[in-house]
């Protein structure tokens, strides 16, 4: 029992506590819990397909020239005798949830190999960039719809020629594809205007329904929204800065950690962070948008509704989130991007029961 109950909650010790309960059942959350699904569309899960299989060629590619494969023991993401077939086979059965974001993560902590030279080890740094805006790319997707994703691509594309599709070419990597969506999606865009697509759509909808907008409305109420990556954060935060700022009694600010993450993406620096946390004891925030770092140690006050674009993975990470949510009749809202999604949700709602059962009958063995 003590191996299921440990391999629910991550793997994590336990310890039980039958001292002071009473102080620590305030530290719980009882907030309802909502799981809603936001697909997507035909034309945006044709363009998440090519950006998979797109990945998983960079990826393939970074195992020749990266330290890569020191941080992966994915036997799945072994792709070196793997075809273009195989990898899309592979992108479309399995490289979704956990196996995607393990896929990022290993991307972010991958450098160029020990002794390589100068060029070797621009073109690995290149290429790790590269990735790595890709992954941003499909996490945009995900959160923002088409639109925004297209015009993100080609920003990070334009940063810089060493790691744009120009690049890729040189090193044989089949981005054709995309760039053909790309080129078609900014075509109709121009043809039928800008529209909201994605989570975010669903999130707006879920801010100004009147339940919410009463939250908006005080200047005591706190609104957490969970997002994975810090670049989503900060995006989120200025969409909604338009589209929101104007009902609230207060503001809309990001919080992101303070150090640089796998993908090399900056933080905030901790002066920063100190400021936006200040402010947000200070009830200056109605809506706050932020990374995991809301999700674990920082002391946030009690809010009334949190929403997470980024499902928990495990019990650990969902008792984290949903923790969040305090406040007398607060709510946990879940926003998943397909039905596999929501039924890991499901899986884990209920073995987090289970475990509070196993807890329960040890703690009165």
């Amino acid at each position: 029992m003590l191996n299921e109950l440990t391999i629910n909650v991550g793997g994590v010790s336990i310890e039980i506590v039958e001292e002071n309960k009473c102080e620590l059942n305030t530290y719980r959350s009882n907030a309802e819990i909502d799981i809603q699904t936001v697909s997507l569309n035909s034309q945006e899960e044709r363009f998440k397909s090519e950006l998979q299989v797109y990945i998983l060629h960079c990826y393939k590619k970074m195992a020749d020239v990266t330290n890569l494969l020191e941080h992966s023991d994915s036997e799945e993401l072994k792709l070196v005798n793997k075809n273009d077939e195989e990898l899309r086979q592979l992108a479309d059965e399995k490289l979704d949830g956990k196996m995607l974001n393990y896929l990022k993560l290993t991307i972010g902590l991958s450098e160029p190999c020990i002794g390589a030279s100068h060029q070797e080890k621009v073109l690995a740094t290149s290429l790790i960039k590269h990735s790595h805006y890709i992954c941003v790319t499909l996490d945009i997707l995900l959160q923002f719809g088409m639109v925004a994703a297209v015009e993100e691509l080609k920003e990070l594309m334009g940063l810089d020629k060493e790691t744009s599709f120009e690049f890729a070419r040189k090193l044989e990597l089949p981005c054709s594809n995309i760039m053909e969506m790309v080129s078609r999606i900014m075509c109709d865009e121009n043809q039928q205007g800008q529209k909201d697509d994605g989570k975010f759509s669903k999130l707006v909808d879920l801010l100004i329904n009147p339940e919410t907008m009463t939250l908006l409305k005080d200047d005591k109420s706190l609104i957490l929204i969970l997002v994975k990556e810090r670049g989503s954060a900060f995006k989120m935060n200025e969409l909604l800065q338009d589209k929101i700022l104007s009902v609230c009694k207060g503001g809309v600010s990001a919080l992101v950690g303070h150090g640089t993450t796998s993908g090399k993406e900056p933080g905030m620096k901790v002066s920063h962070q100190k400021v936006i946390l200040d402010n947000i004891r200070q009830h200056k925030y109605n809506i706050v948008v932020a990374t995991s770092v809301a999700e674990e140690g920082i002391d946030i006050p009690e809010c009334e509704l949190v929403i997470t674009l980024n499902p928990p993975s495990n019990v650990t990470a969902l008792v984290q989130m949903r923790g969040r949510a305090r406040k007398n009749k607060s709510k946990f809202i879940v926003v998943c991007n397909n039905t596999k999604e929501r039924e890991d949700m499901e899986d884990l709602l209920k073995r987090e029961q289970n475990m509070m059962d196993a807890v329960k009958q040890l703690s009165q063995s």
